[in-house]
């Protein structure tokens, strides 16, 4: 919706000013009339819900200048310095020590977790307002605004993992980039969309590992030709807690399908 009346506005912006008054001997001419032509202007960014930054030629002979276009009403004003230049806020970022969470702005590191299991794949929601992790095959996240930490499912074991790949899923469908995480944001923030794993009935497959001096043995379960994949569903849940609503719950799952940005869709 915001698109379509920033068009709109464009469009009348750009026919209100090529309105021109010619004189017979120029249309008579053959000649193109001076200014008879308009440069669209250039969409730079969004300030906020209502204003546009755009660069904007107001004669075909004028220099480009930065305006700032009120959707609502058509206004164009000159930008001020604020709009070009805004000061930089700070970067916020999660960082890990010691298998706990920390929130760091700027210098500033704030403690958010205190517990001796790993948190892993930290992300931020969309607005910033909470990040979602997981943590012992579970489910997490932590509200900036209560301070808290909220626990999303409480089933996860060895063999049943929540908004974590299995090795398979990782391997073979959403690519090694992910580091594991299966579960994804709303783009409201309202929601976390996550996978639930049951790999207890996949085979163990021996690994070797050349890290040490010696290298070593490690185990993880891989399905091999006309073994059972590990069963999977996908939910839907409230990062401030709360039930699961399962996209899938009176039928197993057959297949899964990678989409748009590693988020799958679902065939039965």
């Amino acid at each position: 919706m915001k698109k379509t009346l920033l068009l709109l506005c464009l469009a009348s912006t750009a026919v209100l000013a090529q309105k021109k008054d010619f004189d017979e001997k120029e249309l008579m001419s053959g000649k193109t009339p001076k200014n008879f032509t308009q440069p669209l202007p250039i969409i730079q960014r969004w300030i906020d819900d209502e204003r546009v930054l755009l660069t904007q030629k107001l004669s075909p002979e004028a220099e480009a200048k930065s305006m700032v276009l009120e959707v609502s009403s058509g206004k164009m004003t000159e930008a001020s310095e604020e709009i070009l230049r805004p000061k930089a806020k700070p970067v916020k970022t999660i960082i890990s020590k010691n298998n706990n969470l920390f929130l760091k702005s700027g210098d500033t590191e704030t403690q958010l977790t205190n517990d001796p299991a790993e948190e892993k794949n930290a992300m931020f929601s969309p607005d910033s307002s909470y990040i979602a992790y997981t943590k012992e095959n579970n489910l997490y996240t932590y509200d900036f605004k209560a301070k808290k930490e909220i626990q999303l499912t409480t089933d996860g074991t060895k063999t049943t993992l929540n908004g974590y790949a299995t090795w398979v899923y990782w391997e073979e469908i959403f690519g090694r980039p992910t580091r594991f995480r299966a579960f994804w944001w709303s783009p409201d923030s309202k929601k976390i969309a996550y996978m639930r794993f049951d790999e207890s009935k996949t085979m163990m497959f021996p690994l070797y590992s050349s890290e040490g001096q010696h290298g070593f043995i490690e185990e993880t379960r891989y399905p091999k030709s006309g073994d059972p994949n590990p069963e999977a569903k996908v939910g839907f849940v409230s990062p401030a807690g709360g039930k699961t609503t399962w996209a899938v719950s009176t039928k197993k799952m057959n297949n899964i399908l990678a989409g748009q940005n590693g988020c799958p869709m679902v065939a039965a």
